[in-house]
């Protein structure tokens, strides 16, 4: 009948499609990967210098719960390498100012919960950059502090390049420098190409 066609995958409900996803838990990790990266990618500056800058900028994170944690370093070691899978940068960018233990009420109630604001750079904080990172971070920190993601506030908040410092200069000046000193840098390498090939001209000549 030209009006029937092959299945070539299981039907809707079939347990087998099920299986098979379980059979290969790797590839819901590559795909997983691939879209960190697309996100990543539709958020990078096309200027590789301001790029490779924003790449390295610090992304802090101020956290506050009334639990009382009892190994706060392996916790924060874990939010730290959280973060920089979720903000796509290495380690050394990331910093983390733990509160735990204090008095707070969330919700009219004591019971444990915490609050979060995450600083970084306005490229990095986009509504769906921080839909998909909303949900990862909180799914995140309801495994590792035992806190349900309704007892949880996330606040991300934008800074400017102007308005961030690190090693007495601002990013804005940062990115500011390196291109003006890499504009510098091209005419005298230019210069010196073009000498370079005047001596290999002569030597040719003269043989």
């Amino acid at each position: 009948n030209k009006m029937m066609r092959n299945i070539d995958r299981p039907p809707p409900g079939d347990p087998t499609g099920s299986r098979r996803s379980q059979v290969h838990p790797e590839l819901s990790k590559k795909r997983s990967a691939y879209f960190e990266s697309e996100f990543a990618a539709s958020n990078r500056d096309p200027d590789p210098v301001k790029a490779r800058i924003q790449n390295e900028a610090i992304v802090m994170a101020d956290l506050r719960t009334n639990v009382i944690i009892k190994d706060e370093f392996s916790f924060i070691t874990d939010l730290s390498y959280n973060l920089s899978n979720r903000y796509q940068r290495p380690i050394s960018s990331i910093v983390i100012n733990l509160n735990h233990g204090c008095c707070m009420m969330f919700g009219g109630s004591f019971d444990p919960a915490y609050t979060l604001t995450i600083h970084a750079l306005p490229c990095l904080v986009q509504p769906t950059t921080n839909k998909r990172n909303a949900a990862l971070i909180q799914k995140h920190i309801q495994e590792t502090l035992g806190v349900m993601a309704s007892r949880g506030y996330v606040r991300f908040v934008a800074t400017p390049e102007e308005n961030v410092a690190v090693g007495g200069r601002t990013i804005a000046a940062e990115i500011n420098e390196t291109g003006n000193a890499m504009v510098d840098d091209k005419p005298a390498e230019a210069r010196k190409s073009a000498k370079s090939n005047r001596r290999i001209g002569v030597k040719v000549s003269s043989s």
